[in-house]
């Protein structure tokens, strides 16, 4: 996907759960790059590629839903 097409849905996700961006992007940015501070959050998504992302933020969320 498109960095443009990844940032459409995280904002139609944060639009319509009422939560803000950086209170998405931030977990999401730790749990994918391991630092608060990264490369452009979409652009990280699109250089990882789908099955990387998923296999780094999977821990993440076990652990939510423990």
């Amino acid at each position: 996907l498109a960095a443009a097409t990844l940032e459409a849905t995280v904002d139609a996700f944060c639009e319509s759960s009422g939560l803000g961006r950086g209170k998405v992007m931030q977990p999401w940015r730790v749990a994918l790059t391991g630092d608060k501070m990264s490369p452009g959050f979409y652009d990280v998504l699109v250089v990882l590629g789908k099955d990387e992302v998923l296999k780094r933020v999977k821990p993440w969320v076990e652990r939510l839903n423990k």
